[in-house]
């Protein structure tokens, strides 16, 4: 089962504007719509980094380079970062 947010299903090519632009469609504003991306994305990188220590005490050394994976993989996600 798949599903679209405004028209589109592939998960790398949506956006913020792909949200803002479904807006009408789940029934929730764009400002909040964009207040809330904002807010996500900018914990993002902290919530990696959490994960990361505690996996770290947890004896799992492989962690670092998956994060630094997915750290890089969703830094068009996050606000602070300009690739």
């Amino acid at each position: 089962m798949s599903i679209a947010i405004a028209g589109e299903k592939r998960w790398d090519k949506i956006s913020r504007q792909t949200f803002e632009a479904a807006s009408s469609e789940i029934g929730i504003s764009r400002r909040t719509i964009a207040e809330e991306w904002d807010r996500l994305s900018a914990g993002m990188s902290d919530a990696l980094e959490s994960s990361l220590a505690l996996l770290e005490e947890q004896g799992l050394a492989a962690a670092r380079p998956v994060c630094a994976m997915i750290l890089q993989i969703t830094s068009r996600f996050r606000p602070d970062v300009h690739s």
